[in-house]
């Protein structure tokens, strides 16, 4: 039996060859539904980890950033780059760990920043 995948036979129309076998097909906007032309872009496994949410089972609302552990009361806030955990900043509040967090993002993560 065969799976096709409607948005990777979309994105190799745009492209007008097939996709190699690294090549993913990612949708810009994070929903898998929308298969516009314009939604849909190639990318390693890498960058498609990048351009996605915040965990379902995350114990607060902001993707990168975590409780600090020793002291309870300080937010830290860190991402990952090519496998390895670059520490951020430590913060007083939550917002200020994810704004940091948002500035990583853009500086390592670029086109696929997700917030």
């Amino acid at each position: 039996m065969v799976v096709l995948f409607i948005h990777r036979i979309i994105l190799e129309r745009i492209l007008d060859r097939k996709l190699l076998e690294y090549e993913i097909c990612d949708h810009i906007n994070g929903n898998p539904m929308d298969n516009r032309r314009c939604n849909l872009r190639i990318a390693t496994h890498a960058e498609n980890m990048r351009n996605s949410k915040k965990r379902k089972h995350s114990k607060n609302q902001y993707k990168g950033v975590s409780q600090n552990c020793k002291s309870k009361t300080t937010w830290r806030a860190q991402i990952r780059v090519n496998g390895k955990r670059i520490h951020l900043g430590t913060f007083s509040s939550p917002e200020e760990a994810y704004k940091a967090y948002c500035e990583g993002a853009v500086k390592y993560h670029g086109d696929f920043a997700k917030f």
